[in-house]
């Protein structure tokens, strides 16, 4: 009977991981190479020293609200951080990718930020409109 009930819970155990992490950094990838991550405000940047550690509420598993600088929308196509800046908008793991409906993993740049060392970053687009493809990699961070 333990055997069965283990393995029950073991069974159980991938669903229980299925939404994103508690706190995360969420990094981007341009034909398989890192080319940034994304700041507070929501946008794209190339400097390390920027990446910002968001934080994730579930609403149902396994969609999740972000929050950065204040909670993330995706209302006006772009991914927004700021305050006042639309409705919560809904994200969820593709594997270990961030995803949002109805675009999936699909996000954009319209082009790199003028100064690398930049922490204001470049808006970062919802889907595929921009001329440089993104995959956004979730990294879970801890302490």
């Amino acid at each position: 009977m333990l055997v069965k009930v283990l393995t029950l819970a073991a069974t159980a155990l991938p669903a229980a991981l299925a939404a994103l992490p508690g706190t995360l950094e969420l990094f981007a990838y341009s034909n398989g190479q890192q080319t940034g991550c994304i700041n507070g405000y929501g946008n794209f940047t190339e400097n390390p020293q920027w990446c910002y550690p968001f934080r994730s509420f579930v609403t149902t598993d396994p969609d999740s609200n972000l929050k950065g600088y204040d909670y993330c929308s995706v209302d006006t196509g772009v991914l927004n951080c700021y305050p006042g800046s639309g409705n919560n908008g809904i994200f969820h793991p593709s594997v270990s990718d961030l995803a949002t409906d109805p675009t999936g993993t699909a996000f954009s740049i319209a082009a790199l930020p003028a100064d690398p060392s930049d922490n204001v970053g470049v808006p970062l687009i919802v889907g595929g409109g921009g001329s440089i493809p993104l995959v956004l990699n979730v990294k879970a961070v801890s302490g």
